[in-house]
């Protein structure tokens, strides 16, 4: 049982399915007259078939009886998924694939699947889609799950002790399905190119395990995942997903020097704005989980405390459409930003100290001779000080285009002054008097921490969140 969704949902859907696989409507109009036993060439036939295709599309004409089995077997779909508008999918042959499977809420299909000798779970199909991709894409949350309880999938690798090599691996996921014994012609060749610390490229043989390379490094499956969790109230799912979490938090844990980060995987980069309108649209268990701060410890023993890196995106959306939950938000965030200023303001304190008592070791105030080498000695003091503190307050650096990572790090002889933390702001404003009273305070606190470093930056020019209601 499906929904019969209207003429210009339908259309539009087909539309974007259509300019995928045939690039224009009169293109796919000559496969239509084609599959029909016409003849493609007649530019009469052609052009009547592409005022009907347009009319479809534009949602100004229904899909008629006799368009389904040529519209399926060109587009590759099944009725359903056309007449409900991609909100419902149905098996498009009896053989059984990646689809079916991930269409399937039985569990001893799944099971049978997983246990097949020739291990085609483990493939990509001729869309080059597995069944993780097929199983996120039609939200088959009990699947899912299922595969990631027993142990079979998993998106995000675990800790151990806090080692540097574990933060490369932390988001990876991965399989414990194995493959059946690897023959020549499960071998495949892989070029991986050169980069900045690469002459060449090299070209490797790899076994055709196309889940396991997948589910491997791919940060967006995670995302996926982590909208399904919270779509199900999964609390205890999303400690497992990390779903507060990005990969940049870790590597600025390790260097907060670094303003570029590698491999293009900066702070915006995993900014997702539908997991944030996922996250304002949920319970209050669900939000409950995003308000609260995670600890970060690097193989130094350095920790830093973070709240989720996209509160900034979250709370505009909530002030935008008058939620109950604003002033919750507004207080963690208060909260978590008073400490960030507390700590970040202790640490150049005790930086430009150190600096100080650094190129002033070789000078000591018992040895001034009289009232002359002591005031000589006090200036000198002072001016040493106020210059080492503004060369100090240069290494706070701000990551994300809402400057929402701050990090600061000085080294002076054996002496290390680092941290990374999350801050949070707001350009939202409210006709609740209380709510706005907040929103001054947590921006008060804002230009405050960013007045640490003697200006407050300009955001960058990017894309925000659209305020869609919730």
């Amino acid at each position: 049982m499906f929904k019969l969704n209207g003429n210009e949902e339908i259309g539009k859907y087909l539309s974007e399915l259509i300019i995928q696989k045939y690039e224009s409507y009169r293109q796919f109009s000559k496969k239509c007259i084609e599959a029909e036993g016409r003849d493609r060439e007649d530019e009469r036939l052609i052009d009547n078939m592409s005022n009907r295709i347009s009319q479809i599309v534009n949602g100004k004409k229904s899909v008629q009886l006799s368009d389904i089995p040529v519209f399926t077997r060109l587009l590759e779909i099944s009725c359903e998924e056309i007449l409900s508008a991609g909100e419902c999918f149905g098996p498009t042959s009896n053989h059984l694939t990646n689809y079916d499977i991930a269409f399937t809420k039985e569990q001893d299909i799944w099971e049978t699947y997983i246990h097949r000798e020739d291990k085609i779970i483990l493939n990509t199909d001729e869309y080059g889609k597995t069944i993780i991709d097929y199983a996120l894409e039609f939200k088959n949350f009990e699947l899912l799950k299922y595969f990631m309880e027993h142990g079979y999938i998993w998106f995000v690798g675990e800790v151990n002790g806090g080692k540097e090599s574990d933060m490369w691996t932390l988001f990876d996921g991965g399989t414990r399905i194995e493959r059946r014994p690897v023959g020549e012609e499960d071998i495949r060749w892989h070029f991986y190119p050169s980069d900045e610390f690469m002459q060449s490229g090299r070209l490797t043989r790899i076994a055709k395990d196309e889940l396991q390379y997948t589910l491997t490094g791919s940060d967006d499956l995670r995302r996926k995942m982590i909208v399904l969790a919270i779509e199900n109230d999964e609390v205890e799912l999303l400690e497992q997903l990390r779903a507060r979490e990005i990969f940049p938090l870790y590597l600025l844990n390790f260097n907060p020097y670094h303003r570029v980060l590698m491999d293009g995987t900066d702070v915006d980069s995993y900014y997702d704005k539908g997991v944030v309108i996922c996250i304002a649209g949920a319970g209050e268990e669900v939000l409950n989980y995003f308000l609260k701060t995670f600890e970060i410890t690097n193989q130094f023993g350095r920790t830093d405390k973070f709240l989720f890196p996209y509160m900034t995106n979250l709370l505009n959306y909530l002030i935008k459409n008058d939620s109950p939950y604003s002033e919750k938000i507004l207080n963690c965030s208060i909260e978590h930003n008073l400490y960030a200023y507390k700590r970040l303001k202790r640490l150049v304190a005790n930086a430009t100290r150190e600096r100080v008592k650094y190129f002033m070791r070789f000078w000591n105030k018992e040895d001034c001779q009289n009232e002359e080498e002591k005031k000589r000695y006090k200036q000198y003091k002072e001016t040493y000080q106020k210059e080492e503190k503004e060369r100090v307050k240069e290494n706070i650096y701000f990551y994300g285009c809402d400057n929402n990572v701050i990090a600061f790090m000085d080294v002076c002889g054996e002496n290390k002054f680092a941290m990374v933390t999350t801050i949070v702001h707001t350009n939202e404003s409210s006709s609740d008097k209380s709510i706005q009273s907040l929103i001054e305070e947590l921006n008060r606190l804002y230009d405050k921490i960013c007045n640490i470093k003697g200006t407050i930056p300009a955001l960058s020019d990017c894309k925000q969140i659209d305020y869609i209601n919730v």
